[in-house]
């Protein structure tokens, strides 16, 4: 539906235009203008005028809505291009923290080896006395 709106714009100015071509004599008709009675305007061409500026608003808005997401992409890539700035921040600020739970895994890792290591040979010997008395 996003993609329908702008389109959406020209109907009203295809409709407007087909109105203008049946019938040109509105183009060429010229009449008075007096606003307010404090400035008047002798045979002014209202209709093609009026023609020109509804056709070029529609374009115009037509052209924003058309290019509105670049602006809106433009957006995008400078907050992820911050967003990415402060995680690089945060991270430097927190590389002696990471190292110390870098060690502390490690160590436990270790620990765990070792411990395995014992059981292991434990079960290596029983399996062996097991093996022996059969």
């Amino acid at each position: 539906m996003k993609k329908l709106i702008p389109y959406i714009f020209f109907f009203p100015l295809f409709f407007y235009l087909l109105i203008i071509i049946l019938n040109t004599d509105l183009l060429v008709s010229k009449s008075d203008i007096n606003i307010f009675w404090i400035f008047h305007i002798r045979e002014f061409p209202f209709i093609s005028l009026t023609t020109l500026f509804f056709s070029l608003y529609i374009i115009i808005i037509w052209g924003l809505l058309k290019f509105s997401d670049i602006f809106f992409h433009i957006k995008n890539k400078k907050l992820e291009e911050e967003l990415n700035k402060t995680k690089a921040k945060l991270q430097e600020g927190q590389e002696a923290n990471f190292q110390v739970v870098i060690e502390s895994i490690q160590k436990e890792n270790k620990q765990a080896q070792e411990k395995n290591e014992i059981i292991l040979s434990q079960i290596k010997e029983e399996l062996k006395i097991i093996k022996e008395k059969l």
